[in-house]
């Protein structure tokens, strides 16, 4: 009996790996999550094949998590969302093949392509694949940052700002929105005290410019916040008042900069894993340090950032950054009320963030439609 029990087994083991095509297809179909692909491509090699050949189903955003955001990155025009207390996904998105992610609002992408050293800049929505265009950057243009003000769908309301800094003496600000067929561009001259330093100028990464009542702030790596009138940028750019004088930007690697009611939410980051966190009225122009949340959540990557109320039990209190947790792959995040660096469903707990995966091209999307 024991022989022929072992029989049976082989002929179920040699079934399975016998599968046809169409019923691999069809089981992979049913298959959203990034874990359960990759356990399926692990059964034997013609499980695996199915999964190299298989087109994914749309991302399903309207699962049990509400309307959190996702980060997403792209590589070789696949895109992979992470969740930020749950799992992760992929879709295969061609069109951004050998693109770079901008800035993300309203569920759209501001995109850039560059071919034969003529810069692209276009609106991209990963789920319904709609395009909207914009005209080609001037040759030659050395533009750090990008930001956009509303949803692109609204030509009239939404303005595009680009940021080039590769002059010595003057700061250059372009502006388009689409069906504009070039970029205006204003030409800032400055001294050498109220230089504005943007960009990839030392290893800092900067944040993408905030738009709040009709202006445009703009924070650099020394740490100042600067503003301009979108209908007057010229007349209108100024600094709001002095740095942050209890953070040392000459640590800071990396920083972020959100309007939460009516105040600049910054964060910076060091290579040292020190975090700092304040608030600019830009009224009063006075900083505050932050050491509470209450119950926002703070959501940042180099794509775009912003803040919102905790929309799950636990969520609030927290900044989720855009590093990846090193043994389980899920979004880090930092707890004011801990100190601490974690991630959900596990007890992980750290005061750096060395030797993970940070993901610079990365940025938050909404799952909007």
């Amino acid at each position: 009996m024991a022989e022929e029990a072992s029989g049976e087994d082989e002929r179920y083991q040699y079934s399975w790996s016998k599968l046809p095509s169409e019923v691999l297809s069809l089981i992979f179909s049913h298959l959203f999550l990034k874990s359960d692909h990759d356990i399926f491509g692990a059964v034997c090699k013609s499980w695996k094949s199915a999964v190299a050949f298989h087109s994914p189903r749309p991302l399903p955003f309207e699962f049990s998590y509400g309307r959190s955001p996702f980060l997403m990155t792209l590589r070789e025009g696949r895109c992979d969302f992470f969740h930020p207390t749950h799992t992760s996904y992929y879709l295969h998105v061609p069109e951004l093949l050998d693109k770079r992610i901008l800035d993300s609002k309203y569920g759209w992408l501001l995109v850039e392509g560059t071919s034969d050293e003529i810069v692209s800049i276009f609106f991209f929505h990963p789920l319904t694949k709609e395009k909207i265009g914009l005209p080609d950057l001037p040759p030659h243009t050395l533009v750090s940052e990008f930001s956009f003000c509303s949803l692109p769908t609204s030509s009239e309301e939404c303005k595009v700002v680009a940021m080039d800094n590769s002059g010595v003496i003057h700061l250059s600000i372009f502006i388009t929105k689409p069906r504009e067929e070039n970029w205006t561009r204003v030409y800032l001259f400055y001294a050498d005290e109220k230089r504005f330093l943007y960009g990839a100028m030392r290893h800092h990464i900067c944040c993408t410019p905030v738009f709040h009542n009709g202006k445009c702030y703009c924070l650099d790596y020394d740490g100042k916040v600067a503003v301009f009138d979108l209908k007057d940028i010229a007349n209108s750019w100024g600094f709001c008042g002095k740095p942050y004088s209890k953070v040392d930007h000459r640590l800071v690697v990396q920083s972020f900069m959100v309007e939460s009611d009516g105040a600049l939410l910054t964060v910076f980051l060091s290579d040292e894993a020190r975090i700092w966190i304040c608030k600019l009225n830009p009224v009063t122009r006075e900083w505050t340090k932050v050491e509470d949340l209450g119950n926002k959540v703070l959501y940042l990557s180099n794509g775009a950032s912003w803040v919102e109320r905790a929309m799950f039990e636990g969520m609030g209190n927290k900044i989720y950054l855009p590093i990846l947790c090193p043994t389980t792959n899920n979004i880090l995040f930092y707890s004011l009320a801990t100190g601490n660096f974690h991630c959900h469903g596990h007890h992980f707990s750290r005061t750096n963030f060395y030797d993970m995966k940070q993901l610079h091209q990365s940025t938050w999307i909404e799952p909007w439609y």
